[in-house]
C-alpha cells in the first residue's frame, strides 16, 4: 500500500499513522508502552489522587472538580428556579457551588437553610385558624424566604446605614442560634418589629402595638419591607436537601402532608419571584428536588412551573464525557501538570489502557462498559473510577479491562445499597424482592415469571402483597429493571427518558450494575 502512494507527503502522514504515540502528549514511544515517561509519572499522581479525594458527596469535595454548566448560570441570573433530577445527578453540587459563588461577591448574597432545623411545626402554630394548610404553608415559606433575606440585608454595607442599623437591631442575629429560638423572638412585641415600619413608605395596616403578632401580620410586614427597599444586590435562598426526611415518612397520609408542604414551597417560591420582579428586585429562591417526589406534587398550575424548571436527568446525562475530563483536568493540574485542556479522549487515555473490556458473548470499549453499568449519574462514574483507580494503584497504575471487572464487583454493591436507600419508602421489601431475582437466576426474563414467584412469596409471607404488577411498575421506576425492545434487543431504562412508562408485556432486564451483587453471571 505504502509503494502505491503518489507523493512524499503522503508517506511520511501514512508512517506518521504507524507510529506508537504517547496517548495524551503524542510523542513517539516503543510499541509495548502505553504513555512516554512523563506522562506514566502523571498517570500515577492522577489515580492516587482519585483514589484518594474524588467524593460522591459534593459537601466533603473540592469546588475545583465542580463542572460548571448552562444550567448553574441559569439559576444564578435568575432565569431558572427550581431543578429536579435522580438521586446523585449533581443537584447539591449545584446547590453548594451556587451558594459558595455568590458568597465571593459583595452585591451578592446567598442562604442555604437546612431543613431539618426549619421550625415548620412551631410557626404553624403562629398562623390563623381560618387559613386553611396548604395556605398556612404558604405563608410559612414565605416568612421563611424574607427573614432570611432580611438577615443577609442586614449585612449589606451597600444599603443606607439607617436601614442596615435597624435591619440589625430587629435581626440581631447569633448564628449560633437555632432558626427555631430567632423565630420564636420575632413574633413577640420586645423583638421591635415596628422599627420596620419607619424606614417603608408604604403604609401598613393593623395594630402592631399588641403583644404578639401573627405569622400573618410578621410575613406582610417583612414583604412590604422588602419590596419597598431601593436594593441593587442579589439574594439567593436555596432549599437542597428536602428528600432527607422523605424516609422518614411511613403513611401514606404523612406523604401527602409532606408532599403538600413541598407543593406549597414551589408557590411560595413562584408568588416571591413574581412580586420582585414588579418591583425590580433581584430576589431568587432556588428549589431542588428529587425526580420521584415531585412526580408525585399536585397543583392545578404544575404545568406552568414547567417554565422556570431545569430538569438534570435530561440535561446532566448528555455532558457526562464533558465533566468527566474536566475532573482528570483538574486532578492532574492538582499534581502540578501544567499542560493544555485535555479532551474527553486524552483524559480516559491517561488512566485507561484501551484494551476491551468481555462481557456476555462481546468485548466493549472500556467506557461504554462502565457506562451501560451506571444510571448515567455524576456519582455512579466517580464512584466506579474511584474504585478502578484504588485497584490500579497497587498494581502497574494503569486500570486495565482486568481491573474494570475486579471494580465492578465493589460498584455493583454499592449501586445495591443506593438503591435500597432510596427506594425502601415505598417499597419496605426491597431486600425481599432482591432475593425473587436470585432465585430465578435470570439477567432477562419474562414478568409473569417474576409475577408467579412473587406471587408464591406473598402466600409464604415473606413479603407484603402490593401487587406483582405495581412492584415491577416501581422496579422500573427506579431503573432496577429496564423493558426490551423488539427494536435491535435494546433496552428501556427509566433514566434514559423520564417519561417512559412500564411495558408489562415486554420482557424485562435487571440492569446490568446490579448482576454481580445479585450474583446473575
Amino acid at each position: 500500500m505504502i509503494n502505491q502512494l503518489k507523493s512524499s507527503k503522503e508517506l511520511k502522514d501514512l508512517k506518521g499513522l504507524l507510529k506508537h504515540v504517547c496517548s495524551l502528549c503524542g510523542e513517539e514511544i516503543p510499541s509495548n508502552l502505553h504513555q512516554c515517561t512523563a506522562c506514566a509519572e502523571l498517570r500515577s499522581k492522577v489515580l492516587r489522587e482519585i483514589a484518594d479525594n474524588w467524593y460522591m458527596d459534593a459537601a466533603s469535595e473540592n469546588e475545583k472538580y465542580f463542572h460548571n454548566t448552562n444550567e448553574s448560570q441559569q439559576l444564578m441570573n435568575g432565569k431558572k428556579c427550581f431543578v429536579i433530577g435522580r438521586k446523585g445527578i449533581g443537584k447539591t453540587a449545584i446547590a453548594r457551588y451556587i451558594h459558595k459563588h455568590n458568597g465571593l461577591d459583595w452585591q451578592t448574597f446567598s442562604k442555604l437553610p437546612i431543613y431539618s432545623e426549619l421550625p415548620l411545626a412551631f410557626l404553624h402554630e403562629k398562623t390563623r385558624a381560618e387559613f386553611n394548610i396548604f395556605n398556612q404553608d404558604i405563608i410559612i415559606w414565605k416568612y421563611l424566604i424574607y427573614y432570611n433575606i432580611c438577615i443577609m440585608m442586614s449585612n449589606n454595607n451597600n444599603l443606607a446605614p439607617a436601614v442596615t442599623e435597624k435591619l440589625k437591631r430587629v435581626f440581631g442575629i447569633n448564628p449560633k442560634d437555632p432558626l427555631s429560638r430567632l423565630t420564636e423572638k420575632l413574633t413577640i412585641k420586645s423583638f421591635n418589629l415596628n422599627l420596620l415600619k419607619d424606614i417603608i413608605s408604604i403604609s401598613v395596616d393593623g395594630d402592631y402595638s399588641k403583644d404578639e403578632l401573627s405569622l400573618v401580620e410578621v410575613t406582610k410586614i417583612l414583604e412590604i419591607f422588602i419590596m419597598d427597599c431601593q436594593d441593587t444586590a442579589k439574594y439567593f435562598i436555596i432549599f437542597d436537601d428536602l428528600d432527607d426526611n422523605y424516609i422518614y415518612v411511613d403513611s401514606d397520609e404523612e406523604r401527602q402532608r409532606y408532599n403538600q408542604l413541598l407543593t406549597s414551597l414551589f408557590r411560595a417560591t413562584l408568588e416571591i419571584r413574581s412580586k420582585a420582579v414588579e418591583r425590580n428586585i433581584s430576589i431568587y429562591p432556588i428549589v431542588f428536588l428529587r425526580t420521584d417526589i415531585f412526580e408525585n406534587l399536585r397543583d392545578s398550575n404544575k404545568n406552568k412551573w414547567s417554565d422556570f424548571l431545569i430538569n438534570l436527568d435530561t440535561s446532566v446525562t448528555k455532558n457526562i464525557k464533558n465533566m468527566l475530563s474536566h475532573r482528570i483536568f483538574k486532578t492532574a493540574e492538582t499534581v502540578n501538570y501544567e499542560g493544555h485542556q485535555f479532551s474527553f479522549e486524552q483524559a480516559w487515555r491517561l488512566i485507561f489502557n484501551d484494551e476491551l473490556v468481555p462481557g456476555g458473548k462481546k468485548k466493549h470499549e472500556n467506557f461504554k462498559y462502565i457506562t451501560r453499568r451506571t444510571q448515567s449519574r455524576p456519582r455512579d462514574y466517580i464512584k466506579f473510577i474511584k474504585e478502578c483507580a484504588a485497584l490500579a494503584i497497587t498494581r502497574n497504575n494503569l486500570i486495565t479491562s482486568k481491573i474494570i471487572k475486579e471494580a465492578e464487583y465493589l460498584y455493583s454493591k454499592h449501586l445495591r445499597d443506593e438503591i435500597v436507600d432510596e427506594i425502601h419508602v415505598v417499597m419496605p421489601d426491597i431486600e425481599s424482592i432482591f432475593k425473587i431475582f436470585q432465585k430465578i437466576g435470570a439477567k432477562r426474563l419474562e414478568t409473569n415469571e417474576f409475577i408467579e414467584k412473587h406471587n408464591v412469596c406473598v402466600e409464604k409471607g415473606e413479603i407484603g402483597d402490593n401487587g406483582a404488577e405495581k412492584t415491577l411498575s416501581c422496579l422500573f421506576d427506579f431503573s432496577v429493571i429496564g423493558n426490551i425492545l423488539n427494536i435491535q434487543n435494546r433496552v428501556a431504562y427509566k433514566y434514559q427518558n423520564v417519561d417512559s412508562q412500564f411495558n408489562e408485556d415486554a420482557k424485562i432486564e435487571i440492569h446490568p450494575g446490579l448482576h454481580y451483587t445479585l450474583q446473575l453471571f
